[in-house]
């Protein structure tokens, strides 16, 4: 097997000598030919394997075959097996993605867990020339940019890809060679998928017409490659000198100012640092979402870029969030006066301070922001902190009338995700605070307030990141 040309073409520079490779293995004939030849290379190049199988439970009966599967062909190899199973289906509901993101996404945190949990130097997968060819053809057709035609990398962190130069017809011929098992998912037979469809119809057409076009596809991404690597750092070193006074911010007419490529390139990789995942946006969305920074007034709003992208526009700075999990559920809480009252969306310190004359008043509102609340004193009787009821009303400071909470929220921009869970601070039956967004008519202050009860609100950190990036008004 060592004289196979097959074997011979996985390259050795990404896998030095003494590497502790854990092999992805899903049971098809890439991912088996892979380990295979890696395992007729192990000993000569003193590598130590592991074989890691991820059941998506997403074909029934055909996904614990496949398991069982890998698991015996581990044992005939001896070598040590991981299998997890992950809730695919769950997970694309939950995070209102596809079937094959939530699948990636969670195939890829599985395999970094048992890589972390063994502990081994290197993930291995099975990508062939012919997975990139279909992945530049699919990021073509969507719309993508030099960052997205560069595909999939040989080497990319702890994650390398030693057959990505092979074509499939190689892996079949090696398998076929040397007589040896392998599964087949029927599901990849089936056009029901756009990346089957592409595979199994396009393609083809694609192939009579010009002889070739997959090696030529996947040359084009090798080519791109290098290209966006210097885009890439580039825009590291903008986002360096851009950035704002918070996490996720950026200054606006700096990045105005920027060449049309770096000034993409550096949203594509402040979403990436922010969020922790490369953005998977369209070029369309992306040329859109700069046009809209550029055309962008003063006022603060938001821009819901994709499912997992909100940017917000705060005059001076662009600030991107990332959605966040909903906060923890929690219940009605006494407030502590004097004292520290801790729920999960954060800490509410009370106390009570004397007015000595209507300086001293002026002073005491003259520096809360909007973490802050001053209340008079007589005017409140019990405290107590809670979430969001349905049909909840407040008197805004300083307006007419009542609103809903919900509408109120909507109005400044709170996220969707935090708002159920968002403390409000209540007198009685009144909401007198809700902390960090807006002031209630109720137990404001005046000029016969002779004692007054200091409210400051400590968000966590997932709900800080949310608030406004302003100052919400009087206080």
């Amino acid at each position: 097997m060592l004289d196979d040309p097959f074997v011979r073409s996985i390259p050795a520079d990404d896998l030095p000598a003494g590497t502790r490779i854990l092999v992805a293995v899903s049971g098809g004939p890439d991912s088996i030919a892979l380990l295979h030849a890696l395992g007729a290379l192990a000993p000569a190049r003193q590598w130590d394997l592991r074989v890691a199988h991820i059941n998506h439970q997403l074909r029934g009966n055909d996904s614990d075959a496949d398991e069982t599967f890998v698991r015996n062909v581990a044992a005939a190899g001896s070598l040590p097996v991981d299998v997890t199973s992950v809730d695919t289906n769950g997970h694309a509901v939950q995070n209102r993605v596809s079937l094959e993101t939530a699948a990636r996404e969670l195939r890829y945190a599985a395999l970094r867990e048992s890589l972390g949990r063994w502990p081994g130097d290197i993930i291995a997968t099975g990508h062939t020339r012919d997975d990139q060819a279909e992945t530049v053809l699919m990021r073509l057709l969507r719309g993508s940019g030099l960052t997205g035609l560069a595909a999939m990398r040989p080497r990319r962190g702890d994650l390398v890809r030693p057959l990505l130069a092979v074509p499939r017809a190689s892996v079949l011929q090696f398998l076929q060679a040397h007589n040896l098992p392998f599964r087949l998912d029927r599901s990849n037979l089936t056009s029901s998928h756009w990346r089957n469809r592409l595979r199994l119809e396009v393609l083809p057409v694609l192939e009579r017409e010009s002889p070739g076009i997959r090696l030529r596809l996947a040359a084009t991404a090798a080519l791109l490659q290098p290209d966006a690597d210097y885009v890439r750092a580039e825009s590291s070193d903008t986002l360096t000198a851009l950035a704002g006074d918070g996490p996720g911010e950026l200054n606006l007419a700096l990045w105005r100012a920027l060449h049309p490529t770096m000034r993409r390139g550096s949203l594509r990789l402040l979403i990436e640092q922010t969020t922790g995942r490369p953005p998977e946006l369209s070029a369309g969305q992306l040329l859109e979402l700069e046009r809209e920074l550029l055309a962008a007034g003063p006022s603060v709003r938001m821009i819901r870029v994709s499912g997992s992208v909100t940017v917000w526009l705060t005059g001076r700075f662009v600030s991107l969030l990332e959605p966040s999990p909903r906060d923890e559920e929690w219940t009605s809480v006494a407030v502590e006066l004097p004292g520290e009252t801790v729920i999960s969306p954060g800490t509410l310190r009370a106390s009570r301070e004397p007015v000595a004359d209507r300086e001293d008043l002026k002073r005491m509102l003259a520096v809360v922001g909007p973490w802050h609340a001053v209340l008079d004193a007589t005017a409140v009787a019990e405290l107590r902190m809670r979430p969001r009821l349905t049909g909840d009303r407040i008197r805004p400071l300083g307006a007419p009338g009542r609103r809903k909470i919900q509408d109120v929220m909507v109005d400044r921009q709170v996220p969707s995700a935090h708002r159920a869970g968002w403390p409000l601070v209540t007198a009685g039956d009144e909401i007198v605070w809700i902390p960090g967004v807006i002031r209630s008519e109720t137990a404001r202050v005046h000029s016969n307030t002779t004692e007054v009860i200091h409210l400051k609100f400590r968000p966590s950190p997932a709900l800080y990141r949310a608030r406004i990036p302003r100052h919400f008004g009087q206080i």
